[in-house]
């Protein structure tokens, strides 16, 4: 058991050493067939192979034995170290490098997004209290999540100066579906230190696909729906925005997606 364990270290030892090297493998194999000669030899038995000359029979024994072990720990050693790994693909396996994986979310389907510090790669953006009227915050990050195939691409959120120094705050979810046409009720909210401040809702909101076929040749009669971008704007006065935000504090954007009943898929045309 002790000099087969020194053989399979010394066939790890040689092949770690092929592959480093490039060798291909008929000369791996004849480097550890060598080695294991070399250690069978230098392990104090260099008298009983030449004695066992005198006797063919005997040499010939020894000889098949040696070449065996040498054999047995190099089919042992390659399968740690080959170059081939197969296993089944994990989601992250599938997506685009650099993006993660879809995440399937039990319906409905609720997202909460600060209005705070946003770290976005190394980019560190300003809460939105701090940033000037009119500009526009995009989370992309929403699109990972889906619901029945449906999920929201994106939602941009928009800072306006509206009349007598109020604060105006547009929402814009944009929403799609893997299906051909889908029905969801939509809720987009206003939330600050756990409480509701505004509300907006869309029942039965079709949503589709611009994906599809239907789309793509523009068949507006086909029954096919394509991705929506409703709007909420909240209004709010400039001290009442101001107090949302604190140390460590900030308002969130909150967007429910309840899908009202299974997605339709597309219809193919039957060839003649």
């Amino acid at each position: 058991m002790g000099k087969l364990l020194l053989h399979l270290v010394t066939a790890i030892a040689l092949v770690l050493l092929g592959r480093s090297q490039g060798w291909p493998r008929w000369l791996t194999t004849a480097a550890v067939v060598a080695g294991f000669m070399g250690v069978h030899l230098a392990g104090g038995r260099v008298g009983e192979v030449i004695g066992a000359k005198r006797s063919n029979k005997r040499y010939q024994t020894m000889l098949a034995r040696v070449l065996l072990t040498s054999f047995l720990a190099l089919g042992m050693a390659f399968p740690l170290f080959s170059q081939v790994e197969v296993r089944q693909a994990k989601p992250e396996d599938l997506a685009a490098p650099g993006t993660a994986p879809d995440q399937e979310v039990p319906n409905p389907m609720l997202l909460d997004l600060s209005l705070g510090v946003q770290v976005d790669g190394k980019v560190q953006r300003k809460p939105m209290n701090e940033t000037a009227f009119g500009q526009t915050r995009t989370f992309w990050e929403t699109k990972r999540y889906v619901c029945d195939k449906a999920r929201v691409a994106r939602v941009q959120v928009t800072k306006r100066q509206g009349r007598r120094g109020a604060v105006e705050l547009e929402i814009a979810p944009t929403l799609s579906t893997e299906w051909y046409r889908q029905d969801i009720d939509l809720t987009v909210a206003l939330v600050s230190d756990g409480k509701e401040i505004e509300r907006k809702t869309w029942d039965d909101l079709t949503i589709g696909s611009d994906q599809s076929a239907a789309n793509k040749m523009g068949c507006l009669v086909c029954g096919a729906s394509t991705s929506k971008t409703p709007k909420a704007v909240f209004k709010l006065k400039e001290e009442e925005f101001a107090t949302m935000f604190g140390e460590g504090r900030a308002p969130i954007v909150r967007v429910i997606v309840n899908v009202q009943k299974g997605g339709e898929e597309e219809e193919e045309e039957e060839e003649e």
